[in-house]
């Protein structure tokens, strides 16, 4: 009986060893730069955060980038944006946060987490990033916002990319090639309303501004994050060469995607993909 016990004994410690061997450990790749954009996290309880959300190595990237929804009602209560302060240390300069329609009932606690406006520029690893808040004026870029996007073309030299961060996908609208994607892609209806994607401006103050960048050599890429609950992924590129992309999660089913920008040490220009939420 003794030896069957030690042979068990023995068996069962092999066996641990086994498992332990197939457990796959993740770690940060130190030749790779890389960016995480993710957007619309909420689920349909209010300050319920996602266990896949806290399962993302976030400490595996440079900066993170939010594209908006966040929660239900993310400045519902001080709770709720605690709990979202305490995910992604919401007042980090690496931290941006592009606002969504359901981050915006209480803005003055956006400002304390924060401790920023709500449209901002901020500059690192060779990009130019502008954050512009797409909930203000129906989604038109105008007075001081505009002025922003105005000193931005006209100032930057140095950057490698200029990175436009918008909640809603406002350059779907008013363009003849991307006007058609407006029912099947963003979360937001096309309309006047303050979840919809509304007719704006875009195209007459704010993309010729960006082609001037772009024609200097610096490449735009415009960033959106209200899509998910009819796609996650969204990519289009115009003849100019400014580059359109969202990412977006529905966070209770599977198949979600996120955006990485990624960057070999040593390289100047940035790439990006679109990776599976599951996989990070």
């Amino acid at each position: 009986m003794q030896e069957m016990i030690k042979y068990g004994c023995l068996v069962l410690f092999i066996l641990t060893i086994i498992a332990c061997d197939k457990t796959e450990v993740k770690t940060r790749d130190l030749t790779v730069d890389k960016i995480l954009h993710i957007s619309h996290m909420r689920d349909y309880t209010e300050g319920f955060v996602h266990p896949k959300l806290k399962n993302i190595p976030l400490d595996f990237y440079e900066m993170h980038l939010l594209g908006g929804d966040l929660d239900l009602f993310t400045t519902g209560d001080l709770g709720t944006i605690k709990k979202w302060d305490d995910l992604f240390n919401l007042s980090v300069p690496t931290t941006l946060w592009t606002l969504g329609n359901h981050d915006t009932s209480n803005r003055n606690l956006v400002e304390e987490f924060t401790e920023r406006p709500s449209f901002y520029t901020y500059s690192d690893h060779d990009i130019c990033f502008l954050v512009l808040d797409t909930e203000l004026d129906l989604s038109n870029i105008i007075g001081e916002q505009l002025e922003l996007v105005n000193a931005v073309a006209d100032t930057i030299s140095n950057s490698k990319h200029l990175i436009v961060l918008t909640h809603k996908l406002l350059w779907l609208q008013g363009n003849e090639e991307l006007s058609p994607y407006l029912e099947t892609v963003p979360n937001g209806e096309p309309g006047d309303c303050g979840y919809c994607t509304n007719p704006n401006n875009f195209y007459q103050d704010v993309y010729p501004r960006l082609i001037e960048v772009q024609d200097r050599g610096i490449q735009v890429w415009c960033i959106a994050g209200d899509i998910g609950m009819k796609v996650s992924e969204f990519s289009y590129r115009l003849p100019e060469g400014v580059e359109f992309m969202a990412s977006g999660l529905n966070i209770t089913q599977d198949g979600n995607k996120i955006i990485e920008l990624e960057r070999k040490i040593g390289d100047e220009m940035w790439s990006w993909k679109y990776s599976y939420l599951e996989d990070l």
